[in-house]
């Protein structure tokens, strides 16, 4: 499991598919772009989270993809330092077993997840992961893109924009 940005046009998703990623989790809010991934040989799925938390729900969405695609993975939000290790934590825990405190340490010391984000640290440090039976029953179709509308997808872009005036 890689967590990372955005990846930011050919030459990016070229890197990815030479790390010989297989599945790319995206928790933005922004449609990525599926043709793009597509065209290395990629799959995208479209997780949208919030910085506030996760929710349950989000969170078997993320188990299943983590245990039921072909890895490698690679995870990202839009900058890469939040939402994205905060998603990566969650196959870290349901991929890898890895312990709560280490998947939180690394959220910290390698991605640099601000501690203002306490509900990304609180879903990490207690939510239930969903066991094997229980992501079998669970019914999701991994989609590529969970388009938004409206006042949501204003908020998306203008940040995009703010983003790329700084």
């Amino acid at each position: 499991i890689i967590s990372g940005s955005e990846p930011q046009g050919e030459t990016a998703y070229a890197e990815l598919a030479a790390m010989g990623v297989k599945t790319i989790l995206t928790v933005d809010g922004k449609s990525p772009d599926v043709e793009a991934a597509g065209r290395y040989g990629m799959r995208y799925v479209h997780v949208p989270i919030e910085y506030r938390g996760i929710p349950e729900d989000t969170i078997s969405k993320l188990a299943k993809t983590f245990r039921e695609l072909e890895g490698p993975f690679y995870v990202h939000c839009f900058h890469g330092k939040h939402r994205g290790p905060a998603a990566a934590a969650v196959g870290r825990l349901a991929l890898d077993g890895i312990p709560r405190d280490q998947a939180l340490a690394e959220m910290r010391q390698w991605c640099g997840t601000a501690q203002k984000y306490e509900g990304l640290f609180t879903a990490i440090a207690v939510m239930d992961m969903p066991g094997t039976d229980e992501i079998r029953a669970y019914e999701w179709d991994f989609p590529a893109a969970h388009p938004f509308g409206g006042f949501r997808q204003s908020m998306i872009d203008l940040t995009r924009h703010f983003d790329n005036l700084k």
